[in-house]
């Protein structure tokens, strides 16, 4: 499995997997201000329209701000491409040629075949 960059990993690691792959893939690239918990804790009109929130959910993303960032703050999110790149590639190793997958994935067919690889010596496809 990749190790995800930055705050991506710590993310990962009070969310899960999906919840950081899910901000890298919406937000990668940008700076973001993450609301401190009590924000959170208030009344759903004061955080409906946070994007922290929209991105993950109500409970996760407090369960973010809660362990990573207690008083609030901005953090740059990196775009973990590589990371996403995986992921779809074993998501659909079975049911996408090559071709399709490097055509969604914006990469080259080379790119593609050298991920499957990877993916085969750790034995996570056949």
């Amino acid at each position: 499995m990749t190790t995800l960059p930055g705050v991506l990993a710590e993310i990962e690691e009070v969310a899960g997997r999906q919840a950081a792959l899910t901000i890298a893939a919406s937000h990668g690239g940008l700076t973001k201000g993450f609301p401190s918990p009590p924000l959170l804790r208030q009344s759903p009109d004061s955080y409906a329209d946070n994007w922290l929130v929209q991105c993950v959910g109500h409970e996760l993303a407090l369960k973010i701000v809660s362990e990573i960032f207690p008083a609030g703050g901005r953090a740059e999110i990196p775009t973990a491409s590589h990371a996403i790149r995986r992921e779809f590639i074993l998501g659909n190793a079975h049911q996408l040629s090559v071709s399709e997958m490097a055509t969604l994935l914006e990469m080259t067919e080379r790119g593609v075949r050298r991920i499957k690889a990877s993916l085969r010596e750790e034995g996570l496809i056949a």
